[in-house]
């Protein structure tokens, strides 16, 4: 079982790299950087943890089609892979729809842009000239493989098809299995083998209260973009699906913490103390699983945190799962 920290670039980068040594010492075999507009830029911070990091892999993404242009994905992975061959791995998803719209950007047939968007990457990748002189004038020093952020059927189904790999997004752990399920059913029809991660929001703390207002501000970026039949899935109504985009467009994250139900947080993240994340993620269909991406704020405090669910983990670790992409 491959377990890997995922880290939003809102800190400055010395605070990322801390936090990554901190994750490579303790076990965690790779990082994914989290792209959110307003944050620092993940394909800056994977340049620079790649050139400072011995071991762990870092992950870009996710990237979507509509604001990043599949060349220009190529372009940043291949590049990377001269900064740190073999350590490289890019994922692609439809993006948050709040967030694009906020950018002048509009999603239009999101399932299908993603996946010509991973065909794209990967012909060029491995050498292609495209029609329209799409290409790239040099080689990569290694492979990368390409994932898809999936959360809806579609889009599971499609990861299933074009990904390397798959991040099934942490808005799905109440349907984990039956999304593990769309992933492998789609490989399997065209004899593909996909290594399927499940990301989780993960606030850890000894005050329980504490861990569940921190993670608030994560499940209400999900929410926001989510649909409204998801959101009714989970008893939210319109009116406070609607009042949540509003306040994550506007960044007002103490009013966010009061919005969302407690409930509601707790059915989309493993928030509590140390041995409550232990044993949330033992009643997990990990068998299922090839790997688990521990996102979101880890707890009040990260490096406690980050030490605390490796520690929790090691049962689940030692189970083994097969290898990565």
């Amino acid at each position: 079982m491959r377990v890997s920290l995922e880290i939003a670039p809102r800190l400055p980068l010395w605070a990322l790299r801390i936090l990554s040594y901190l994750a490579e010492k303790v076990g965690f075999e790779s990082v994914w950087l989290s792209e959110h507009y307003f944050n620092r830029s993940s394909i800056v911070a994977a340049t620079y943890l790649l050139s400072h990091l011995r071991r762990l892999s870092v992950g870009v993404g996710v990237l979507n089609p509509y604001a990043t242009h599949p060349v220009l994905m190529a372009q940043v992975a291949a590049s990377l892979t001269e900064v740190s061959p073999s350590r490289v791995m890019l994922c692609v998803g439809a993006g948050d729809v709040s967030a694009l719209e906020a950018l002048g950007y509009f999603r239009r047939d999101p399932v299908r842009a993603v996946g010509n968007c991973v065909r794209t990457i990967r012909e060029l990748l491995s050498g292609k000239a495209l029609n329209g002189g799409l290409r790239l004038d040099f080689r990569a020093a290694s492979g990368v493989p390409v994932y898809v952020a999936a959360q809806g059927p579609k889009m599971l189904e499609l990861a299933g098809e074009v990904g390397d790999g798959v991040l099934i997004n942490s808005a799905n752990m109440p349907y984990l299995r039956e999304s593990v399920s769309l992933v492998r059913s789609s490989a399997a029809r065209t004899g593909r083998s996909v290594f399927v991660e499940a990301e989780l929001l993960v606030s850890v703390h000894k005050d329980v209260k504490k861990a569940l207002k921190t993670v608030k501000p994560y499940v209400a970026v999900i929410l926001a973009g989510s649909s409204v039949g998801f959101a009714r899935k989970l008893g939210l109504d319109e009116e406070l699906l609607s009042r949540l985009r509003q306040l994550v467009r506007a960044g007002r994250w103490l009013e966010v913490q009061e919005a969302v139900p407690d409930d509601v947080a707790s059915a989309l993240s493993v928030s509590g103390d140390p041995r409550d994340f232990a044993a949330a993620v033992e009643e997990l269909p990990i068998e299922v699983l090839d790997g688990l991406v521990l996102g979101g704020p880890i707890g009040p405090n990260p490096r406690p945190a980050i030490v605390e669910v490796h520690r929790a983990l090691a049962s689940v670790i030692a189970r083994g799962a097969r290898s990565a992409p």
